[in-house]
């Protein structure tokens, strides 16, 4: 579980991990989901590019866990992620 107080620095963690990997990560305010249901936040590729388009009306705490989850789907062995950071992005609760 992510400590609002945590949820900053856990998430420019994460977006370090997805810059060292070259993803973009865009901070986007979609539609109502009532005005459009399809439109979430998540990974694409767009004209060769990694990008990330993340809903910015989310809480901190569910950027992280949207921006982990994402993070999975990637070869993540050569880089290096703190422990709890990690167990975070396997799908697990770290250490924070």
């Amino acid at each position: 579980m992510i400590r609002q107080e945590d949820a900053p620095r856990i998430l420019s963690q994460l977006e370090g991990i997805g810059e060292a990997l070259g993803i973009k990560i865009r901070y986007e305010r979609f539609a109502n989901e009532s005005d459009n249901p399809q439109i979430s936040s998540g990974y694409c590729r767009l004209r060769g590019t990694d990008l990330l388009l993340i809903d910015s009306r989310l809480s901190p705490e569910a950027r992280c866990h949207l921006l982990a989850n994402e993070l999975k789907r990637f070869n993540l062995d050569q880089i290096f992620i703190p422990p709890g950071l990690r167990l975070l992005v396997q799908g697990r609760d770290g250490d924070f």
